[in-house]
């Protein structure tokens, strides 16, 4: 368990140095945009014909969408903090290189953590938007 974790950890890392980030708040964006990932609102889409309303009612998701990867965040949400960690946790899936041929929706009320995947999205999200070396200084 202890080396999936070290993948999450170090490709947070790594991202952050080829990125260049040198300040927070973390531009997820600009993240975002270096690995051409596209970043979609609900609101701002047409995905309520396209899913099942189970996945709608989640944080957010991303899929692979002819070889473009997709990240669609539930601008609903009201709390920023939630949307950028759900925004977060997505592009770990993409760096990571997770299987994205299912929709595996966030929603942090009933999140599990069985699947390795989702675990190491969130690991990933953590140590993207917060990381160690700035929290210690």
């Amino acid at each position: 368990m202890y080396e999936y974790y070290k993948i999450a950890r170090n490709k947070a890392w790594e991202i952050l140095l080829e990125c260049n980030v040198k300040e927070l708040p973390i531009d997820l964006g600009a993240i975002a945009d270096i690995y051409q990932i596209r970043i979609m609102l609900f609101s701002q889409s047409n995905i309520t014909r396209f899913f099942k309303k189970d996945v709608l009612c989640g944080d957010g998701f991303i899929i692979n969408n002819q070889s473009k990867k997709e990240i669609f965040i539930n601008d609903t949400i009201k709390n920023r903090n939630r949307r950028r960690f759900t925004l977060a946790h997505e592009l770990g899936h993409a760096l990571l290189n997770h299987n994205l041929d299912s929709i595996h929706y966030r929603n942090s009320e009933i999140d599990h953590y069985t699947n390795i995947q989702e675990t190491q999205a969130n690991i990933f999200a953590r140590d993207l938007l917060m990381p160690a070396t700035v929290l210690a200084a």
